[in-house]
């Protein structure tokens, strides 16, 4: 009901699974909001971190969120725990295409899933420069006030829409 509450307000909720996490607990809250199952992968004790695929800077979400377009960045690696079913937006995918982050709108809301736990062995992400900036945007996206996450000095104005109060003790 809480999670319900915050989506209708336009929120976000982040779903970052652990390793033990039952794909049928998940997939229950998941059909609910008309978003597709997932299922739990299979991982081998030897498996390494696949490096994921480069971001689409095409993609609205990362409007604002770089200065320029890095064709060279070294991607954070992981491994799935989740098959995430792709019939949204992926932010980032592995290079086999498949979903590593995938958004979801539901009411007013965003719903992020996210296919490997934040732990050293399922995944460098957390840790990793695209990190802060991805997490910025999707709370800037909750807010109920839509701004840059950048601006540049050669823009000709700024709007910055706020509630201000000033009376005639303040010395501005």
């Amino acid at each position: 009901e809480a999670l319900d509450k915050i989506l209708t307000r336009g929120g976000s909720v982040f779903i970052i699974p652990n390793e033990k996490m039952e794909a049928t607990f998940l997939n229950t809250w998941l059909i609910n909001y008309g978003i597709s199952s997932v299922r739990k992968s299979t991982i081998q004790e030897d498996s390494e971190l696949q490096n994921l695929a480069l971001i689409d800077y095409k993609n609205p979400f990362f409007e604002n969120v770089f200065d320029e377009e890095l064709t060279q960045m070294q991607m954070p690696k992981a491994i799935a725990v989740l098959n995430i079913k792709s019939q949204s937006e992926s932010l980032i995918k592995f290079h086999n295409r498949k979903a590593f982050l995938n958004s979801y709108q539901v009411k007013k809301g965003n719903v992020y899933l996210c296919a490997s736990p934040f732990e050293e062995k399922y995944t460098n992400f957390y840790k990793h420069g695209l990190f802060v900036p991805i997490m910025y945007k999707i709370a800037m996206k909750s807010s109920a006030v839509n701004t840059s996450l950048a601006y540049h000095l050669d823009q000709s104005f700024l709007k910055i829409k706020g509630d201000f109060h000033l009376n005639s003790t303040q010395p501005y």
